[in-house]
C-alpha cells in the first residue's frame, strides 16, 4: 500500500539494496522502525529517513522526498514462501 500510494502521487521508487550489516531505519520524526520502503529528504548534506505517515504531513505530494526501496517485492514474497513453522517438529501430546 505505501509503494502503490508512493506511486499515486508520481514518485519513482528507486531500488536501493541494503548492504551487508547495515542498520534498521527509524523516522526522524516519530522514531518508528522504517521498513524496505524509505521516504528520504536530504538536509545538510545528510539523508534523512522519515516512515509514510510523517513524509505525508511535511509534503502531501511528497515532492521534496526520494523514495526508495530496499528489497524487492520478488524477494520478500519468496523469503515468505519460504517460511515454515517448526517444520520437523512434531506436535506435542500432553
Amino acid at each position: 500500500m505505501v509503494a502503490d500510494y508512493a506511486e499515486s502521487v508520481g514518485k519513482q521508487i528507486k531500488l536501493h539494496p541494503r548492504t551487508k550489516g547495515e542498520v534498521a531505519h527509524y523516522c526522524n520524526t516519530c522514531e518508528i522502525e522504517v521498513f524496505n520502503i524509505l521516504f528520504v529528504l536530504e538536509q545538510n548534506h545528510k539523508f534523512i529517513v522519515h516512515c509514510v505517515d510523517c513524509a505525508r504531513r511535511t509534503d502531501a505530494q511528497l515532492t521534496a522526498f526520494v523514495v526508495l526501496q530496499q528489497i524487492t517485492f520478488e524477494e520478500l514474497s519468496q523469503i515468505f514462501d519460504s517460511c515454515q513453522l517448526n517444520p520437523h517438529k512434531q506436535g506435542v501430546i500432553c
